[in-house]
């Protein structure tokens, strides 16, 4: 019996730009956690908004008002931002994704404008690695440009883990359900 495996390495010199929090920006959650989703499924699931005022209303995109269209504008190769929402997303290879959404204040989206014509700011990047067979191991961080202070109230790290958990359940148990 013949086994062949594929194992992919990316070397570098130094920690891609692209993982750092923004100039201006507070690091509020940090969070693993293992999730029973293919990591691809995953990416793709983060990077497609077409779907959050449907699927994510008791989490995110509560209160969202469903538009007559969602469009995606490609601005460079893998990144582009979400029409009508101000929200910038890029893929970065091999298995990242950048997100930049604008807010009206906290939990308020607000529609029409591009994330940079927003006063206030979420930063995310998800890293999601193939765990195993059919399970992605997600690092997670959030940072964001105004609520400094928020970051040393006892206990809040338990509450985005918490927010996280409920996300990532519904997020996965969205992709798992047959159509």
């Amino acid at each position: 019996m013949l086994l062949c495996c594929v194992v992919y390495v990316a070397v570098c010199t130094q920690i891609p730009s692209f993982t750092a929090p923004p100039p201006g920006f507070d690091v509020h959650a940090e969070i693993m956690v293992d999730v029973p989703v293919e990591h691809g499924l995953l990416v793709e699931n983060l990077l497609d908004l077409a779907h959050a005022p449907f699927t994510h209303t008791s989490t995110f995109a509560r209160g969202w008002p469903i538009p007559d269209a969602v469009r995606f504008h490609a601005t460079k190769l893998l990144s582009g931002n979400w029409d009508p929402y101000p929200i910038n997303m890029s893929f970065q290879p091999p298995c990242a994704t950048v997100s930049m959404i604008g807010l009206a204040q906290p939990g308020k989206i607000m529609r029409g404008v591009t994330a940079d014509k927003c006063k206030n700011h979420l930063h995310q990047l998800h890293v999601c690695m193939p765990a195993k067979k059919g399970h992605t191991r997600l690092l997670y961080r959030m940072s964001m440009d105004f609520m400094g202070w928020a970051r040393y109230i006892p206990g809040i790290q338990d509450v985005w883990k918490k927010v996280r958990a409920i996300h990532t359940h519904t997020q996965t148990h969205t992709l798992a359900t047959p159509v």
